[in-house]
């Protein structure tokens, strides 16, 4: 049902990922439209689109990718073209790892967009202390330099990334992937995009699943969806001071835009706006 090309370099993590496929300027969705109706899983990482995404591969109607090991990047692969795989079915794929690349969701009508949005504190939290310095470095790099002043970006060109402290390349990140969200928004519809508050999907997780389903237009929503923990949503209440005044400097404003988009792209269903 798949293989993997010999000819083609092995791609084992995400760095060899951007170093073989991403900086070579391979189409990411290259293969996006042989996939019948496709769901994509985005937003901000370390914003529950992985168990999401695991939730949606596990529910009724929708055929589990299947893969060992990192489902994201297996799917990035497949999607890419770097491994051949014939689609049976409907499949799910979670496409955090577009980043700079986010105009390539244009090239195709045919997919549903979830974006789960999730609040500052909790995200900037994870980064800092549940990621791989690596990760967030390649995520800074791909997305939130983009948001530095001119000087900054200078001394980041001349110097490297170390010239701008954790903290601060987390929340640039943030308002980076809240920033293609923004701009998705304003060229996809309602019929292609759906705007999810992680906190408000833990709260209230069988209301919301209810919308993600008839969104998706499957049968029914895996039993995983009990793993979405309202525990999680209460995790940046250890945040250091200094880590919540630069979320509250930086990100809040992003943030209140992109939960204005829920009257258009937010469920229908949920606690209240």
């Amino acid at each position: 049902m798949q293989a993997i090309d010999t000819t083609r370099p092995t791609v084992r993590d995400w760095a060899g990922f951007d170093r073989h496929i991403r900086y070579r300027g391979v189409p990411l969705f290259g293969r996006l439209g042989a996939f019948e109706t496709p769901i994509l899983v985005s937003g901000c990482q370390r914003s529950g689109t992985t168990i999401l995404s695991h939730v949606i591969s596990d529910s009724p109607g929708v055929s589990e990718l299947p893969c060992e090991g990192d489902s994201e990047l297996h799917g990035a692969l497949v999607l890419c073209g770097h491994i051949d795989y014939r689609p049976l079915g409907r499949h799910c794929f979670q496409t955090t790892y577009i980043n700079n690349r986010v105009s390539e969701y244009l090239g195709h009508d045919h997919y549903r967009l979830v974006w789960v949005l999730r609040n500052p504190f909790s995200v900037v939290y994870s980064m800092l202390h549940n990621w791989r310095r690596a990760a967030l470095t390649r995520l800074f790099f791909a997305c939130g330099r983009e948001e530095l002043l001119p000087e900054e970006r200078r001394k980041v060109a001349t110097l490297g990334c170390w010239t701008v402290g954790r903290t601060r390349q987390a929340c640039l990140s943030y308002n980076a992937k809240v920033h293609q969200l923004l701009w998705l928004s304003q060229r996809l519809g309602p019929e292609r995009l759906l705007v999810v508050d992680y906190d408000e999907l833990v709260q209230a997780p069988e209301a919301m699943m209810a919308e993600i389903r008839e969104f998706l237009e499957i049968p029914g929503i895996s039993a995983r969806a009990g793993q979405l923990l309202p525990d999680s949503v209460g995790r940046s209440r250890c945040q250091r001071l200094r880590e919540a005044l630069a979320v509250e400097t930086l990100c809040i404003s992003n943030f209140n835009a992109a939960r204005r988009l829920l009257k258009r792209f937010g469920p229908a269903i949920g606690p209240s706006r």
